[in-house]
């Protein structure tokens, strides 16, 4: 990078946040969930979305960023994480959970938060 107006040269590093974002709450999940029969598995390929009634082929895939699974590999909870301003999408409904980035604690004590509330939902889990 350089400034066309005192010609000094400077160097930047560019990260994309969405993929930063994701690795990093990736591991996080493995960290809360380490001491229990769960696993993550990220970018999860099996699923599709749809079925070709014709061919009876899965035409879309589904790939969330992690699932969860139980002992015996049975999905529990789907996880797609979004670096976003949720202000940028007046008039739609987007469900927020914001994980905290300060330390790697808060960001483990907002997962499990996270967690335990779809374990709520989801008696299943």
């Amino acid at each position: 990078m350089s400034s066309s107006e005192s010609n000094q040269i400077a160097f930047s590093f560019l990260f994309r946040m969405n993929d930063l974002y994701q690795g990093y709450i990736g591991e996080v999940l493995k960290l809360v969930l380490r001491e229990t029969v769960y696993d993550v598995w990220s970018q999860h390929t099996e699923k599709r979305l749809l079925e070709n009634v014709y061919s009876g082929r899965g035409n879309i895939l589904l790939k969330p960023d992690f699932v969860i699974v139980d002992e015996n590999s049975i999905p529990k909870i789907i996880v797609d994480t979004k670096w976003l301003v949720p202000d940028s999408f007046p008039g739609k409904y987007i469900e927020v959970c914001q994980v905290r980035l300060d330390s790697l604690q808060a960001s483990m004590e907002d997962v499990g938060r996270l967690l335990s509330e779809g374990v709520q939902e989801n008696r299943s889990l």
